[in-house]
């Protein structure tokens, strides 16, 4: 999340930023996946973030 829209979140410790260590061999890469039923596909805005993922 963009940290403006957060970050009063944040301060009350209504949200925790979390911060990832850097593993060796990718540095501070992480993988992400999506995992959804067939019959039960993402909406909109939920093809939109797979498709995010899928151009990093």
């Amino acid at each position: 999340m963009p940290l403006p829209m957060v970050e009063e979140d944040i301060a009350r410790g209504a949200l925790v930023k979390i911060e990832l260590e850097a593993h060796p061999s990718v540095g501070a890469a992480f993988s992400m996946h999506a995992i959804y039923r067939k019959d039960t596909p993402p909406g909109p805005s939920g093809r939109w973030f797979v498709s995010q993922l899928k151009q990093r």
